[in-house]
This record gives structure tokens, sequence and C-alpha cells, in this order.
């Protein structure tokens, strides 16, 4: 009797362990990152669309650092939503980042893990080709320019469509340089394709080896954009200049035109006007050195003060300051 008794309670207890623990392992709090992607495969321009599920984290999921994505992708953030429920992980609290990643190049592009102390995501790969528009092609007018020197990087792409255009939007910035965008330009080939080019007016603001992070290029058709092209970083070395030059030394080439607005002999007593204009390619007009402090009245002529206007003509291929 008291044999059976004890067998009773030997089931029960294994049971009742058994139950507790079968009722525990839902609500495991253990923290996991999770990332989605909608596609595995997609063109050079086109975004893939990326959901990290931050499980039980300890911190807000807009703490995770996204810097390791920079190199192979344009990252932008759509929208966070925090502290739902999730039947996938019950009793836990879920949180969502959502972004868009557009690849830098084609190929296979790896998404690297992301973490947060020691919980990590799992890595992914992303096929990318070209598309009908191709890669980008980025001109640099010169390889290893001066400080303070102007560098024309031109963007060409090549589309089938006669309103298909490309833009930069205005609110950018290139870490360590000057910059002003150049106008678009659109030439038909021979073979009826259509050459695209869009290109940027640069100036390093100091020497040595930098980092050239080019801005978005926005593909559209018929006012519609259709593809966003985020460019490779590219090194560039910047020379210095050497120290005897002061900072109000312009460089870049300088050209000047001087008229006088009566064309015979001058006459004494009277009053005329010389008309010099100075050009040069530089991205600002106050760059360019004053003439007025160095014309200087004597005993034969007098210069009486004048306002001067300065201005900048952006082309297709260069930025020029005119004063």
């Amino acid at each position: 009797m008291v044999r059976d008794q004890l067998q009773q309670l030997l089931v029960l207890f294994i049971f009742t362990l058994v139950n507790n623990t079968c009722l525990a392992s839902p609500r495991t709090t253990e923290p996991k990152l999770i990332l989605f992607t909608d596609i595995t495969k997609s063109t050079l321009g086109r975004p893939i669309r990326v959901e990290l599920y931050g499980i039980s984290l300890k911190t807000k999921i807009t703490n995770i650092k996204l810097n390791h994505l920079n190199k192979n992708f344009g990252v932008v953030v759509e929208y966070t939503i925090n502290d739902i429920s999730d039947k996938r992980w019950p009793n836990q609290s879920v949180q969502i980042l959502k972004l868009k990643l557009y690849p830098r190049q084609t190929g296979e592009i790896l998404i690297p893990r992301l973490s947060y102390n020691n919980v990590h995501s799992q890595k992914k790969i992303i096929r990318i080709t070209k598309g009908k528009t191709g890669e980008p092609e980025i001109r640099l007018s010169a390889d290893t320019p001066y400080e303070r020197q102007q560098i024309i990087a031109l963007v060409t792409i090549t589309s089938n469509n006669s309103t298909a255009r490309l833009s930069i939007k205005k609110n950018f910035e290139v870490n360590n340089f000057e910059s002003a965008i150049l106008p678009f330009k659109r030439l038909k080939k021979q073979n009826g394709t259509y050459q695209l080019q869009i290109g940027l007016a640069l100036t390093a603001l100091k020497s040595g080896r930098l980092k050239l992070e080019l801005p978005a290029i926005e593909y559209s058709i018929s006012g519609v954009s259709r593809k966003q092209f985020y460019l490779p970083a590219k090194s560039i070395y910047i020379k210095p200049l050497p120290l005897y030059l002061p900072p109000t030394i312009p460089i870049g080439k300088i050209t000047i035109q001087s008229q006088l607005s009566h064309d015979g002999l001058l006459q004494s007593d009277s009053l005329f006007y010389w008309n010099i204009e100075l050009n040069g390619n530089l991205n600002n007009a106050y760059s360019l050195p004053p003439i007025l402090r160095q014309i200087k009245s004597t005993g034969h002529i007098k210069f009486l003060p004048i306002t001067s206007e300065r201005s900048l003509q952006a082309t297709e291929n260069s930025l020029v300051s005119t004063v």
C-alpha cells in the first residue's frame, strides 16, 4: 500500500515538472535580432526592403548601429514600431525597424549581421544585376588635385527613354568638400539610346587621403522617380599646397578681360569706365582676388570707387566664378 502511494507521488512529481517546463519554454526572454528581406535578387537602383525584429531587447532598436551597411548600401530608415506583441514570440516585447537598402554595386552583396552586445542578426546575400540602365559611370577631372582646387565629378547613365533624366536633391552634403550641382545633360546616341549626365563641382577643404562619397542620383521618367543610385565611395588623395601660399590665393585657372568704355583717345578732365572681368574655375566667387584694392590713384589719373558684382555660372562640365 505504501509502495503504491510512493509510486503515485513520484508520477505526480514528474508530471508536474514536465508540465511546468513545457509551459515555461514559450515564456523565455532570451533577446534576439532577426532580419527579413522582401527579395533575394534585385537590380541596381532599386531598394531591398528590410525588416529588423528585436525580440526582448534591452535597448531601443534605433540604438543599433547601421554603420556596417554603408559600405555596400545606401541606407534609408523608413520607420520603427515599438513594444508590440507577435504570435511568433508570445509574451515577449517586439520592436521592428524598417529599412530600404540601395545596393552600391552589382554581384553578390552581403548584408552583414547587425549586433547589440552579444545579440546578432544573421548575414544575408543579395544578388544584384545591372538592369536596363546599366551601372553608373563616374569620372573625375583630376586624380590627385590640390587642396582648394576645383574637381568636376560627372556621373553618366544610359537609358532607352527620351524623357528620362537625372537629378540630385539640393539638401545634400559631401564631407570635406564644398560642392555645387551642375546642370543635367541628355544626349541621343546613334543606336537610339540616350546618355544621361549630371555632375558636381567639388573643392577639397583639406589635404590628405579623403573618402569621396557622392550624393544619391535619382533616375526618373516623365517626372516619376524610378530608381535611386547610391554610388560606391572613392578614395582620393588631395595634395597639400606650399606653406608660403596664403589662403586667399585662388587655386585654378584665372582669366582676365579688360575694356574701356571709349575706343578712341581719352581726354583729360573727363570720366570714363574701365570694365574688368575676372573668371576662374572656383566654387566660390568670393575666392577671386579683389581688384579694387590693387588699383591706386596717382597724380596723373584718379580712380573712383565702384561696386563690383560677383556671380556663379554652372555649365554641364564646369562651375565658373565671375567678378
